[in-house]
């Protein structure tokens, strides 16, 4: 669900769409193209971007998830991997859709099909990075979430999960 009807606080936990999971480290005044406005400065693992303060920009993100929700997608991935499909362009295309959704289940399906397509079917390097890339997102999120988990022993039980579907998906 997008935040858009009031102001974050210093401190507070997001997902962007496409950055993963960061923390508001404050506000502040910045001038892009002679406008100054005001921005969230939200910092992730990796980087520090900034967030116009707007309802249309806040579509971009969405509140942490519950630990809770991610037993459910942990249940969603264990399921057999959906295929993917075979042409670079139309499997590019779906990738990049459920990449951009703020939705956690999908990208925990995009995370179950790309890994099942591994099993199957060597990753090119844009696949085995966005792979790579959601996982990473995922395992953030969820250690944010629940303070008892750290980001390795959630690592473990997505990568669990990864081998249950993959054990699904050979026994046709």
């Amino acid at each position: 669900m997008a935040i858009s009807d009031r102001m974050l606080d210093k401190g507070e936990w997001v997902v962007h769409h496409l950055h993963g999971v960061g923390q508001i480290k404050g506000v502040v005044k910045r001038k892009v193209n002679g406008n100054k406005q005001m921005y969230y400065r939200v910092q992730t693992n990796d980087l520090t971007y900034y967030l116009l303060v707007s309802e249309e920009h806040m579509k971009e993100i969405r509140n942490v998830s519950a630990p809770s929700t991610f037993q459910s997608m942990l249940s969603l991935i264990r399921k057999e991997p959906k295929q993917i499909a075979e042409h670079h362009r139309a499997r590019k295309k779906r990738i990049q859709k459920a990449a951009a959704k703020l939705s956690l289940k999908a990208k925990a399906r995009m995370i179950r099909d790309l890994y099942g397509r591994q099993i199957r079917k060597k990753l090119n390097f844009r696949d085995q990075m966005t792979l790579e890339k959601l996982k990473k997102q995922f395992v953030a999120e969820w250690a944010v979430s629940d303070e008892e988990l750290d980001k390795e022993e959630a690592m473990r039980k997505l990568n669990d999960a990864l081998y249950t579907s993959a054990t699904r998906m050979e026994e046709e």
